[in-house]
């Protein structure tokens, strides 16, 4: 502060001499570092981490200082801020402008603008429902229409055909991560830690935390026009089933409490026009009601008035910053959730080595200003330049019809970045008679009207049933999932622990995942009548944990069954028509049942 005291006061000397002015401007809402706040982890916390399934953190953007001197200095009087006395720095959020008066009027109304463009504030609201089967017949990624939306209302309005489960509204800054959640919480014995000395041992009880309800994690993004929003979603609900109990055994051991918790999960990039609902995805698994899908809606809103134009200098060659976020934001690798059972709990896909792929597929700020500068006027880009800034946006110095053509020219490659491909999976479970009856029929060219007599069939149970479904729509070329389950707490193993005339066993609590996940990464071909899959769904199924004797120890460990039935491929398939993908056969009660696995992949121009 004190070094500014003394900047000003030079400065203010200086400006007496003259007839140029001079003015601090508060510019800290633009140069400010945005933070980000990624929502918290739902389910119970079985092993220190549990059923983590949060994700990860970006860091916040923000208008460097220097950039927006370069800013001012191209677009007002430019040319001039060279000439003593004339001048602009920036510290610690302040603008400090010497020049005449005319321009801080200018400066004044360009950083009115600036602030209106760049500080908007984006609502996200997020609706979860159950329906019943062809209420909402839309693959995911799809925006509604008014007659879908009537008809979802009316539903959720009747226990016959639905209800709402859930509402979540949160807002924060473009470009920024945050959250709602709507989330309760409660404490369990989960384990003990056995502590043992010499010829003694005591058990430690060890608490559990359990968190059920619903979380919206979010980091939109708009386009320049703010027409449309990029979402990076983390989706994640908890719902909590059962909390049984489990004596392990043991001298100093007593009764354990042991959670089971319906879990469903969806993580993608996905784009959607602001003011609209879109469906960001449909799962199911082991309802009650057979058939019946939790449906997740989600609608981008902007609560903030119009943005003001910039000011458009007089000169020839002319700066013009476009907001080009919407086209340089990453697109999150979003890798499925481990299912089954396993010792060591992590937050990673099953099949993640499957494919060495980066984040996403996006365009790199440098690949983008060298599209411009060799697509547009490539001869005149030495009388001007495009630069891109820290905030992601691209200031450009050209004459006004080369900035008419960047301008189409973005638009276009945003358009182009609004392609989703939605993905839409059904497990369905026939006895052995019933695929012998459908087996030719879904095994060749699979007709609209075939599979929906399947999945009429499959909906009231019986000799076909549905196991459960899974559908998620992402950016075109962009990985991402959508799972649901049932989460289980089961001691499958102990640390014994030893000292001199005295011995215990300390039990150690895991989480067993049963449910459906569809991960993958998919791809419009040519004009999109087809699309590429790198498939890697899976569907593990099991019952309820049986206690298993150590008779050695006097303990005892509890054993789970499980069929885990996983697909690892890529494929083309046809665009908006059911493929089977993989057929598994498992015993069941004296005989057999056939797992059939089914995609569906539709590519959705959002406009």
């Amino acid at each position: 502060m004190r070094t500014l005291a003394i900047v000003l006061a030079l400065a203010l000397a200086a400006a007496a001499e003259d007839k140029s002015e001079l003015h601090v401007y508060s510019v800290g809402a633009l140069t400010v570092r945005i933070e980000n706040f990624p929502g918290p982890a739902l389910g119970f916390d079985a092993s220190g981490n549990g059923s983590d399934w949060s994700g990860g953190e970006e860091e916040g953007v923000a208008i460097a200082g220097e950039d927006l001197k370069l800013l001012i200095s191209q677009t007002i009087a430019p040319g001039t801020w060279d000439t003593p006395p004339n001048s602009i720095e920036y510290m610690d959020g302040q603008l400090i402008v010497r020049h005449a008066p005319e321009a801080h009027v200018q400066i004044r109304a360009f950083l009115d603008a600036l602030r209106s463009q760049i500080c908007r504030t984006v609502v996200v609201e997020t609706e979860v429902l159950l329906l019943a089967p062809g209420v909402l017949d839309a693959p995911a990624g799809s925006v509604l229409t008014d007659a879908q939306l009537k008809a979802v209302d009316e539903a959720a309005s009747d226990a016959a055909r639905g209800r709402r489960i859930a509402s979540l509204r949160a807002c924060g800054l473009n470009g920024q991560r945050f959250h709602a959640k709507a989330v309760g919480q409660e404490t369990f014995l989960r384990e003990f830690d056995v502590e043992i000395a010499e010829r003694s041992a005591i058990a430690d009880p060890v608490m559990g935390l359990r968190s059920a309800g619903y979380l919206m994690d979010v980091r939109p993004t708009l386009s320049e026009d703010g027409r449309m929003a990029f979402l990076a979603v983390r989706f994640a609900a908890a719902e909590p089933r059962a909390l049984r109990t489990f004596e392990p055994g043991g001298k100093t051991l007593g009764t354990i409490e042991q959670p089971d918790d319906a879990v469903a999960r969806t993580r993608t990039n996905l784009v959607v026009p602001v003011g609209r609902w879109a469906i960001l995805s449909a799962t199911s698994f082991g309802g009650a009601q057979p058939g019946w899908t939790q449906v997740v809606l989600v609608r981008p809103g902007v609560d903030a008035g119009t943005p003001v134009a910039l000011p458009v200098p007089a000169a020839r060659i002319q700066a013009r910053l476009f907001d080009t976020r919407f086209i340089l934001c990453r697109a999150e690798d979003f890798a499925g959730p481990r299912l089954g059972g396993t010792l060591e709990v992590a937050d990673e896909g099953v099949g993640a080595v499957f494919m060495d792929a980066e984040e996403g597929v996006s365009v790199s700020g440098d690949q983008l200003i060298g599209m411009i500068r060799r697509g547009i006027a490539p001869d005149s880009w030495d009388q001007g330049g495009v630069v891109l800034t820290t905030n992601g946006e691209l200031l450009v110095l050209q004459t006004a019809e080369n900035l008419k053509l960047v301008e189409q020219f973005l638009a276009r490659l945003v358009a182009d970045r609004s392609r989703l491909v939605s993905v839409d999976s059904w497990v369905l479970a026939f006895d052995e008679a019933a695929w012998r009856e459908r087996r030719e029929a879904i095994s060749g060219d699979l007709t609209d009207a075939a599979w929906k007599d399947v999945l009429s069939t499959a909906a009231r149970g019986g000799a076909v049933r549905i196991v459960g479904t899974a559908g998620g729509a992402g950016l075109n070329g962009a990985r991402f999932h959508a799972a649901q389950g049932v989460t289980r707490a089961v001691v499958l193993d102990y640390d014994v622990e030893v000292a001199q005339s005295a011995s215990a066993v300390d039990p150690i609590m895991t989480p067993v995942v049963e449910g459906i996940c569809l991960d993958v990464l998919p791809a419009s071909v040519g004009n999109g009548g087809q699309v590429q899959l790198d498939l890697r769904p899976t569907t593990v199924l099991g019952g309820e944990p049986r206690a298993f004797p150590m008779q050695d120890k006097g303990v005892q460990v509890q054993a789970v069954e499980l069929a885990d039935f996983g697909v690892r491929t890529q494929m083309l398939v046809d665009a908006g028509k059911p493929t089977l993908v993989g057929v598994a056969m498992r015993p069941k009660a004296g005989g057999s049942e056939v797992l059939v696995l089914v995609v569906r992949a539709t590519v959705i121009d959002v406009k």
